[in-house]
Order: structure tokens, then C-alpha cells, then sequence
């Protein structure tokens, strides 16, 4: 497998890509990453950019889980907006020291445990690495972040496979909620 940084594996891999990506195309306003294992399925829903024309980055989740309770759960890193900005690479350039395989990721990871509600012990992920982030510096990010809870920007596979037809046939897409598919 070809990687930007063969210590940026896994879920990390994705920290060096977006930012060659956001400098190599400095004409994009924001950028919709989604995680490898994630697909469309309301073609018809429509991003409420208004909502975020104050935000630099857009994830769901919601504020009192990961800014009261910092609950590791509170948010979801597999698919979210970034605008194309400074503030949004050096959000990177603090997000990314965890990221690093061997014993860097997994001394990050006992901290993460350590400090985030519920989480299990294992080696640093890039979505307890954002909680942690965001809950222990919320004077520097949280002004600019948009943790979306009015849909979804993600849903897990294997909830939605088995109903994805009754979701069809009893609801309507494009509203990218529990009402739809997401």
C-alpha cells in the first residue's frame, strides 16, 4: 500500500493526505473527507453551508459529549468538512503528534484512556485523539467547530444494511437523519 508517511497508518493516514491535499488545491473551500468504508446514500440531501459559514470544521457529534462528559463516542472523525485554511492546517500539525505507529501511538493511547470517559485501552485513534483535543482546548479550537448533532454525516453499515429498503419505502431521503438514510 502506497502512504504519504508509513508511520501515519490506519485511521492516520488520512492527517498527511488531507493536508497535500488542501495545499495543492488552494480554489477548494471546504473539503468533505470520508473514511475509505464509507459511501453515499441520500443523493438528494443538500449540505446547510449557511449553518457553517462561521466554522472551519464541520464533524457530528454532539458538544455536551465531548466537551462536559469528554466521551470518547462524542464525535466521529469518518466523515467531516474542512475548510481550506490555516486555522485547519495547524488544527493538523496538533492533531497529527499522536498519530505516529509504535510507541508513540501507544503511550498517546494510554492517555487517551486515561482522560476520555468509557474509552478502552488501546492504542491512540484519531477520533479519542480529536475529543481530547477539543475538550482540553476548547479556547482554541471550539469557537470554529461545528459538531453537527441535526443529521448525520455518517451511520454505521450494519445498522442501516438490513432496513435500508423499509427506510425507502417509509421515509424520505434528503433529510440525513434517522428519518432517511444517511
Amino acid at each position: 500500500m502506497a502512504l504519504l508517511d508509513a508511520e501515519m497508518a490506519g485511521f492516520w493516514a488520512k492527517l498527511p493526505l488531507i493536508r497535500k491535499l488542501l495545499l495543492s488545491h488552494l480554489e477548494i473551500e471546504f473539503l468533505w473527507w470520508m473514511d475509505s468504508d464509507a459511501m453515499f446514500t441520500d443523493m438528494a440531501f443538500e449540505v446547510p453551508w449557511e449553518r457553517y459559514k462561521d466554522s472551519n470544521f464541520v464533524l457530528h457529534g454532539w458538544n455536551e459529549m465531548v466537551y462536559d462528559q469528554k466521551n470518547w463516542i462524542g464525535l466521529n472523525t469518518g466523515s467531516f468538512l474542512l475548510r481550506n485554511c490555516q486555522w485547519s492546517l495547524d488544527l493538523l500539525d496538533v492533531w497529527a503528534p499522536m498519530g505516529p505507529k509504535g510507541k508513540i501511538r501507544e503511550e498517546a493511547g494510554k492517555i487517551l484512556t486515561r482522560e476520555l470517559k468509557d474509552r478502552p485501552v488501546f492504542e491512540a485513534d484519531d477520533q479519542s485523539a480529536m475529543v481530547y483535543l477539543l475538550a482540553t482546548q476548547r479556547d482554541r479550537w471550539g469557537e470554529k467547530v461545528y459538531l453537527e448533532s441535526g443529521y448525520y454525516l455518517h451511520c454505521y453499515w450494519g445498522i442501516l444494511v438490513g432496513r435500508y429498503e423499509e427506510m425507502i419505502e417509509n421515509y424520505h431521503p434528503g433529510l440525513g437523519d434517522h428519518r432517511g438514510p444517511s
